[in-house]
């Protein structure tokens, strides 16, 4: 993450190959947001031969599911798979949440493939986000604290509808939108 002259923080190009500063617990999707828009790290056992995925000749959809004041980012993308990636408003960083909520108009997405359980950048591919559904996203942002106590909580929510409904699921009862290049 680099801030730019305007204070944002913006999306550069990781190296391939760089391993991240944390290590995730499982396989699976993790979302942070910041002042462009959302960060989605996929960790996957094996991921090398699936990086081509990433290429922005493979189709990419997106939508937004919420259920009970919790936002999951759906995606789908051939030769990758669908994923539901639930926004846990209360566990991201103060900077960068303040960021996410500050932002007006279209979005991006910032889509890292890593290993695991070593968590290496494998490949990223970004794109635009609508404005409506970042216009929900911050607005789900602020209900969130008043209905969950803390991140615990929402997480165990998460875990929850991931548990009673799966990402297809999701996807199948959500408009999906095609991806557009970021300018």
């Amino acid at each position: 993450m680099r801030e730019n002259a305007s204070g944002r923080t913006s999306m550069g190009i990781e190296e391939t190959g760089k391993i991240l500063a944390f290590s995730p617990e499982s396989e699976g999707a993790l979302c942070l947001v910041s002042g462009l828009g959302l960060e989605v790290f996929v960790f996957r056992a094996g991921a090398h031969d699936r990086e081509q995925a990433l290429t922005p000749r493979s189709p990419l959809q997106y939508g937004l599911f919420v259920w009970r004041d919790v936002p999951f980012f759906l995606i789908r993308i051939q030769g990758l798979g669908e994923f539901a990636v639930g926004v846990n408003f209360p566990a991201q960083p103060a900077d960068r949440l303040q960021a996410f909520m500050d932002l007006r108009g279209e979005g991006a997405c910032r889509l890292l493939l890593c290993g695991f359980p070593k968590p290496f950048i494998l490949g990223e591919r970004i794109f635009g986000v609508r404005e409506d559904v970042m216009r929900e996203m911050r607005e789900i942002g602020h209900t969130q604290a008043g209905t969950y106590a803390d991140a615990g909580e929402c997480a165990a929510a998460m875990t929850g509808v991931m548990g009673r409904l799966g990402a297809g699921r999701m996807i199948r009862s959500t408009v999906m939108y095609p991806d557009k290049p970021v300018v």
